[in-house]
């Protein structure tokens, strides 16, 4: 039984059109016609074949396991990359809001601080001890520019000197080093030390892009449990009288719930968003193979059915 699913596994939604795929096609022909020809009541026969069969697929398999890795973990690279920029949009948003203040602090916590608040959730996660500390530097620059608003001038020295390093560390988070930094920083000490200077609401660019894959359900989607196990080989049926396509659900994301299906040789075939795999099944478009074998599958029908 092992050799006949296996067999079938290898014909199933197989056109052969790469040559991975003729490869496995020709694997199977072979050992077909090996049985038909070379069984004469012998098991050992059986035994050879499903050696070699699983020793003609496995570099296949393993080639295909490193492709689909590596599309997932491309895949989930920038799934969290926009998290963490949406986390950041979102904080500075808050503490923008109903705020008016200087063109500087406004544009470094638009820019440094915001670069160094997503670095620290893609390093450690939201809520880490290096994700609070970005956090309370922002909130430490608002408090700094508040007192100078206020003429508080010797609470403004003592609070940017000890805010320095965290600071040149928001700089360095985002990309400004050496002179650049020290410039930076001086302007922004500069304006804070004129408590008359204007100060405005604040407006920024977001830095998440809008409508990217990862909005479907943010962290742990709300489909983050697929209707079918990862490690699922799916057939998609082929849209006007075409050939169906064999799939597999590689991966289905813990930031986002979305589905990855790849195709024999392990390369992407389709990221579904949350829900969309279950509606793809509801409908037909796609068809979940018996995870124990085409034949253990029938035969356990043909034993469960009235008479059997």
């Amino acid at each position: 039984m092992r050799l006949l699913s296996g067999l079938l596994e290898c014909w199933d939604a197989n056109p052969a059109r790469s040559d991975e795929e003729a490869e496995l096609h020709a694997l199977a022909d072979r050992l077909a016609d090996r049985l038909a020809n070379d069984y004469h009541g012998e098991p050992a026969v059986f035994v050879a074949a499903l050696d070699e069969l699983e020793a003609g697929r496995t570099p296949l398999q393993r080639r295909a396991a490193i492709s689909e890795r590596r599309a997932w973990q491309a895949i989930l690279g920038g799934e969290r990359l926009q998290h963490a920029r949406r986390d950041a949009d979102a904080q500075l948003a808050a503490r923008l809001q109903g705020r008016r203040l200087l063109a500087e602090v406004a544009d470094f916590l638009s820019g440094p601080w915001r670069q160094s608040l997503a670095m620290a959730w893609l390093r450690d996660g939201a809520g880490s001890a290096r994700h609070r500390e970005a956090l309370a530097v922002g909130d430490d620059l608002l408090g700094v520019d508040a007192a100078a608003a206020a003429a508080q001038g010797r609470e403004v020295a003592d609070r940017l000197i000890a805010l320095g390093p965290q600071l040149r560390a928001s700089l360095l988070a985002g990309g400004i080093v050496d002179a650049a930094a020290e410039e930076r920083l001086a302007r922004l000490v500069a304006a804070l030390a004129q408590p008359d200077a204007t100060r405005c609401p604040a407006d920024f660019v977001p830095l998440a892009d809008a409508g990217d894959a990862g909005d479907a359900g943010g962290p742990g989607g709300d489909d983050v449990d697929a209707p079918v196990a990862v490690g699922q080989v799916l057939v998609e049926r082929g849209q006007g009288g075409g050939s169906p396509t064999w799939l597999r659900l590689a991966w289905s994301s813990p930031v986002s719930g979305c589905h990855l299906l790849v195709s024999r040789q392990g390369a992407r075939h389709a990221l579904l968003a949350p829900g969309e795999l279950a509606a793809a099944l509801a409908r037909g478009d796609l068809v979940a193979r018996p995870g124990e074998g085409a034949v253990e599958a029938v035969l356990q029908r043909l034993a469960g059915a009235p008479g059997g």
